[in-house]
């Protein structure tokens, strides 16, 4: 090779090679009403948006809108699993929750 040639791209290949792939649009989340179980699951553990607002020093009156909107899906995300998962329903509702508060602080 000679001082002026551009140097060969070496092949990216193993265990630790990840492709990129272009970064796509997040889809359009589609509401549906909830079963009746659902929304008495819904009722029944509220009390957790309350304290996830709480603890994070959130006020109603700005935020309770932006994690409740993700709170339904939480519910629905929580019927339809098979599999137990750690922390149960308040480890589900509050990565929703969050996920909500990221994006609109990320927004603004």
């Amino acid at each position: 090779m000679g001082a002026n040639e551009p140097k060969k791209k070496k092949r990216r290949v193993g265990k630790h090679f990840r492709p990129r792939f272009p970064r796509q649009k997040p889809r359009p989340v589609k509401l549906r009403p909830l079963t009746p179980w659902e929304r008495d699951m819904a009722e029944e553990h509220h009390a957790l948006v309350l304290r996830f607002l709480q603890v994070h020093g959130l006020s109603m009156e700005d935020y309770y809108d932006v994690v409740i909107f993700r709170y339904p899906l939480a519910v629905e995300n929580w019927s339809r699993r098979t599999l137990p998962v750690p922390g149960g329903f308040p480890a589900i509702a509050g990565a929703a929750m969050s996920t909500a508060l990221a994006k609109r602080l990320e927004e603004n």
